[in-house]
């Protein structure tokens, strides 16, 4: 049964009060003016007509209890205590000042309602017919009794309502209040998470990327043979490189949220050269000088720069010894990175022979192309080798001045 009654007054709160249906509103408004109409009883007696004037005014009343509740309950008052019959304006109306207004202001309301109910009947006028029956006690706390209640009810069932809104827009700021907290459970969980991985991958790689670096070192300082030393520094400054971007990785990483852009990892077109040049591989790289004067946004480039680097790693890894031949350009719209290479000279020498691959690199930079709305495309060629071709959107002017 509670269950019910909470039902039934949420759906009349949400009809008369909550509707957003500006048609709905219109309807029901008229609906309940015509209940105050039919009220009236003399209308339906030809009473005087300024009775009616009243009824009229109550009615209009009834019509803008929305934006002036107080007023509009004031309005009906003439015609509750003129005509004793139109009672139901001014409960409609005070029902809607209890709802809109729960102050000081109901209590007076709710009394002059029921002294209007009070006297509304001809049994209590003075000059009733002799025909009726002088009112008993009993009569007269009925009536009382019965006044008590149309004065509290819209009281009442306004402020009901009152308390139900407020309830509501607490609920909902509870809800936002639980929905914001959650994130913050989320994000604190994610930069956890982020610690942790970080942890792992300094203890993993960078253990093992510093012995790497320290035996290259000691060769380098204890071969005779030149092409050794230049080897083990070229391997000493591939293990220092590592060392430098794992560090970029792990405060990014590390960082709550994006990071700030100096944690950023700095890998652009600038440092293609010096990425070929440490390479191992015989590269042919040619930068248009469209793409050099243009001043491209940081994904763009590092975008590029992996590119490229991906290219060099399968170039060592599935065609040893074959030359590389990168070329950076642009149209008027795109950015084009086309990079290929010939498949592996027969001669290769036993440690050159190709490694296995899993495929991912090329995943991960058909990845960062659709980040960028762009396109990879890569494959074998017909004449042999493989080729790779990257295209990405160029922003417009506002964009490339607004970029990081």
């Amino acid at each position: 049964m509670t269950s019910q009654a909470d039902r039934i007054v949420r759906n009349i709160e949400t009809l008369f009060f909550q509707t957003s249906s500006t048609v709905l509103r219109w309807v029901i408004d008229l609906l309940l003016a015509a209940v105050a109409v039919l009220d009236f009883r003399p209308w339906q007696d030809q009473g005087a007509w300024s009775e009616h004037i009243l009824v009229a005014a109550a009615t209009g009343a009834v019509l803008l209890r929305r934006r002036l509740p107080l007023m509009s309950f004031l309005v009906t008052l003439p015609a509750l205590f003129t005509t004793q019959e139109a009672i139901a304006a001014s409960v409609i109306t005070l029902c809607t000042l209890a709802r809109q207004r729960p102050d000081w202001r109901l209590a007076p309301s709710g009394l002059v309602l029921m002294i209007g109910n009070l006297f509304r009947r001809e049994a209590w006028e003075a000059n009733a017919p002799m025909s009726h029956p002088s009112p008993t006690f009993a009569d007269w706390t009925e009536h009382l009794t019965c006044s008590l209640v149309v004065g509290a009810a819209p009281v009442a069932l306004g402020l009901l309502f009152h308390v139900r809104q407020n309830l509501a827009d607490r609920l909902t700021d509870l809800t936002a209040a639980h929905e914001q907290e959650r994130l913050l459970l989320e994000r604190a969980a994610v930069t956890r998470e982020r610690a942790h991985i970080s942890r792992e991958m300094h203890d993993i790689v960078s253990h093992k990327a510093g012995l790497i670096a320290i035996q290259a070192g000691a060769l380098e300082m204890t071969a005779t043979d030149p092409g050794v030393r230049a080897t083990a520094l070229t391997l000493r400054r591939l293990a220092v490189s590592t060392l430098e971007e794992l560090r970029s990785l792990l405060l990014v990483l590390r960082a709550e949220g994006a990071g700030p852009a100096e944690l950023r990892p700095r890998s652009c077109l600038a440092d293609l050269e010096a990425l070929a040049a440490e390479s191992g591989v015989e590269v042919s790289l040619y930068i248009s000088p469209a793409v050099r004067a243009r001043q491209l946004p940081e994904r763009i480039g590092r975008t590029v720069y992996r590119t490229v680097q991906e290219c060099l790693t399968n170039t060592r890894k599935h065609a040893p010894g074959a030359p590389l031949d990168v070329r950076i350009e642009s149209d008027d719209t795109h950015l084009h990175v086309r990079a290929c290479h010939d498949a592996a000279p027969e001669e290769t020498s036993t440690w050159q022979r190709p490694l296995p691959g899993g495929g991912h690199g090329l995943l991960g930079l058909r990845e960062r192309a659709l980040l960028l709305d762009g396109e990879l495309v890569a494959g074998p060629r017909q004449e042999g080798g493989f080729g790779v071709h990257l295209s990405v959107p160029l922003p417009s002017t506002y964009d490339q001045q607004a970029a990081p």
